[in-house]
């Protein structure tokens, strides 16, 4: 077994592939900078279709509409004070 073999997760070759559909950083100059063979990479973009598509977090988004529903519960508070000065 080859022990400086790397063994990336799919966010980093997700993010290494970002880097060459979005910014069109060169493919050669990406495996330069991770130290990674070039064919690795095109091997990548091949397995991953044309342009990657980024996984969903659930977990994440969970999160995140709980955050916007207590945001949404404090405008809601102060919508209704703005309300009631209004009609004293």
């Amino acid at each position: 077994m080859d022990l400086n073999r790397k063994r990336l997760t799919k966010s980093q070759k997700f993010n290494i592939l970002s880097e060459h559909f979005d910014k069109g950083t060169p493919i050669s100059e990406l495996a330069r900078i991770n130290k990674i063979n070039p064919v690795t990479i095109y091997n990548w973009k091949r397995a991953m279709g044309e342009k990657p598509k980024e996984t969903l977090d659930v977990h994440e988004i969970l999160l995140e509409l709980e955050k916007l529903k207590k945001e949404n519960n404090i405008l809601k508070k102060v919508i209704g004070n703005k309300e009631v000065d209004l009609e004293i």
